[in-house]
């Protein structure tokens, strides 16, 4: 398995999906330290990484890294701190992500943005718009 390794000159970061986390079973041990966007996780370089390489490694799964390099601050600093969501939460990203997609005709951006988009951020956006289940007519 090939892994995409992030790095700018202070900080480094590996992505994985939220739920490879769940089958490796370590969901629940990440720190807030690693980042998110939507279902993808990039964990931080100092601890969580580790946390996964050994994880990887115990059950035998081979694994290499593909390093990404920038110069400048990376955007992933921008992302939202991890968080494990539970089942519930996750239902209602996937229930909040339906009704904001079928509220508007929304540009290619904008879709990107709502299909990665966090349980907090989807929450204030539905307090914006409130009610994402009345569709607005072209």
């Amino acid at each position: 398995m090939k892994l995409k390794f992030y790095q700018d000159p202070g900080h480094g970061w590996v992505k994985v999906q939220r739920k490879f986390l769940k089958k490796l079973e370590i969901a629940d041990k990440i720190s807030s330290c690693s980042l998110m966007r939507g279902d993808d996780i990039f964990l931080e370089e100092d601890c969580d990484l580790t946390l996964f390489c050994d994880t990887m490694e115990k059950q035998g799964i081979t694994f290499s890294f593909e390093e990404s390099h920038t110069n400048k601050s990376s955007k992933i600093r921008s992302y939202d701190s991890y968080i494990n969501y539970t089942p519930e939460e996750e239902q209602e990203i996937k229930s909040l992500r339906t009704k904001m997609l079928a509220y508007s005709n929304w540009n290619k951006q904008s879709i990107y943005k709502i299909k990665r988009a966090s349980l907090e951020s989807l929450k204030f956006w539905q307090g914006h718009y409130k009610n994402f289940t009345k569709k607005i007519q072209p």
